[in-house]
């Protein structure tokens, strides 16, 4: 049977090189691969000051001295990473649960929007992805095998490297650290053994543990730059975001999920009152989440409503709660449920008041959905089960999407630049960290041109040779140096939203005049002011 994880694992790779340079370099891939052109030393200080720890960037320094700095190059890495993790979501599959359960969850995983769309990020999201699969696969491991030191060494390494990848890797100790006092069974055979793996696991992140607390503790203080959330609407968007963002599949999810909640409560609650009671406000809730996303107005009206609010995360705690406590589950099953929900719910209650719900944050716990939804199907009378893995195979390969958009075309953006500009134009770009992505596309030897002592030095001033000036705010602005040019271009990369007020447009249409505006798709316009002698 090695031929089927190898069958899934060359398309699910060819379903996500089939359109990896589709899109444009942007967002923050820019800077990763700008920084890994860097020494080590350069690379873990500069990283350090942001909210990732260096882990992926040295892969990527590696990477890039072997395969350069082209846009399939670079992808390839995160691209590999997510296909790797689809052989752990077979393996922990077919281990803990059947063939038919590893390949349906691997299928489900392969067919998906979401996980492609972190394929073709030169990002650290694929790899934060692999390494908490493989930690949670060697904690399941170790639980089989208490006694066994290879398993022990295998958690020590994934958990270490995880959370050297990113800083949320620390929810994914947390749900094995629960597991371990509150289930049984891994109290039972692993306290031990996770205490010590725990202790080692520490010992080996102490050196960056400073830098850990100090990112916390600002981020807690003085906030992130993501919005908080105020109603469920971002809660039931992970399940749209997982099933390709199809009402049809939302819904269908939504059922199954339901339906999973009955074979449980039929099976657990023996008083009929009781039972019923449930089945009647798991109805309700039902409804409740449909309205998030459906055209329920009225419903929706009362599920925005803070106490409902409240209830629902009650309420879902409690059954999550139900669940943990039931005999009939396996521990693996449990450690699923814990592995996903834990973290999603903790993430998102967290977010009202320190911000950190968005979907790239969420890519750890999207192997543990594909496995709870597959795994908990599976449990349901043998035509069911068969027609309903069928159906959630039909519709998320029919609504797959091969070529994800990132809104942002830079390479069209860069064409515009080049076709208006003269040799005597000066040409602002803000924000002003869009430099190194404008340089990427704009003359790659100049962002290849580094100093290693100097992180952007050599960049800037080869961008300044040709009159190119990063800015962050109209003070930045240079109007002695209007005369000498016969256009002004002015580059907006959605500037509003790195700083508010910055006033840079107001302040040049009120020197310069009306411009001519190019939009670029689908943040970016091109102001072209002509300046009169």
């Amino acid at each position: 049977m090695a031929f089927v994880p190898l069958a899934l694992l060359i398309l699910n790779f060819y379903l996500k090189v089939s359109y990896i340079s589709v899109q444009a370099i942007a967002g923050d891939e820019p800077f990763s691969v700008y920084i890994a052109q860097f020494n080590a030393a350069t690379i873990i200080e500069h990283v350090s000051k942001g909210n990732n720890p260096p882990l992926f960037e040295l892969l990527l320094h590696v990477w890039i001295k072997l395969f350069g700095i082209g846009e399939t190059a670079v992808r390839m890495l995160p691209c590999i990473f997510s296909s790797l993790t689809l052989l752990l979501i077979y393996a922990m599959g077919k281990r803990f649960f059947s063939v038919k359960v590893a390949i349906v969850a691997s299928l489900l995983f392969t067919f998906s929007s979401y996980e492609l769309y972190f394929a073709h990020e030169t990002r650290v999201y694929s790899l934060f992805m692999l390494l908490a699969t493989a930690a949670m696969f060697a904690y399941l491991q170790l639980l089989k095998a208490p006694k066994n030191k290879k398993y022990s060494l295998l958690l020590i390494l994934a958990n270490t490297l995880l959370i050297y990848a990113h800083f949320l890797g620390f929810f994914v100790l947390i749900v094995q650290f629960f597991a371990t006092l509150v289930l049984r069974e891994p109290r039972k055979k692993l306290l031990k053994p996770y205490l010590v793996c725990s202790v080692a696991v520490l010992l080996l992140y102490a050196p960056y543990l400073p830098i850990f607390i100090d990112r916390f503790y600002v981020s807690s203080t003085e906030g992130t730059w993501i919005s908080p959330v105020s109603n469920l609407g971002p809660l039931h968007d992970v399940l749209n975001l997982l099933t390709n963002r199809s009402p049809t599949n939302y819904l269908l999810f939504l059922l199954i999920f339901w339906l999973m909640i009955q074979h449980f409560i039929k099976s657990f609650f023996s008083n009929k009152v009781l039972r019923y009671t449930i089945i009647v406000i798991s109805v309700f809730y039902l409804f409740y989440s449909i309205s998030v996303t459906g055209a329920m107005p009225h419903y929706w009206e009362f599920s925005a409503h803070p106490i409902a609010t409240s209830s629902y995360i009650i309420f879902s705690l409690l059954m999550l709660t139900f669940f943990l406590m039931s005999k009939k589950l396996s521990a693996t099953y449990k450690l699923l449920l814990l592995w996903f929900f834990m973290p999603l719910l903790n993430m998102f209650i967290a977010s009202f008041w320190v911000p950190m719900f968005i979907e790239r944050y969420l890519i750890f716990i999207s192997p543990a959905f594909f496995l709870l939804v597959t795994a908990g199907v599976a449990q349901f009378e043998k035509k069911l089960n068969l027609g309903i893995s069928f159906l959630m195979l039909a519709l998320m390969g029919i609504t797959l999407k091969l070529d994800q958009s990132n809104k942002r075309d830079v390479r069209q953006l860069i064409d515009k630049v080049k076709e208006i500009k003269t040799d005597n134009s000066i040409i602002y770009i803000c924000p002003d960290h869009f430099d190194i992505n404008f340089a990427y596309y704009y003359n790659q030897a100049y962002f290849k041109d580094i100093k290693q002592d100097e992180v952007k030095g050599n960049l800037l001033r080869n961008l300044e040779v040709e009159r190119i000036f990063p800015i962050n705010d109209y003070k930045n602005l240079q109007p002695a140096l209007y005369p000498t040019a016969d256009k002004v271009i002015y580059i907006d990369a959605a500037a509003e939203f790195s700083y508010p007020g910055n006033n840079v447009f107001p302040n040049l249409h009120s020197a310069l005049g009306e411009p001519i505006v190019h939009q670029i798709p689908e943040i970016f316009k091109v102001y072209e002011f002509r300046v009169s002698k």
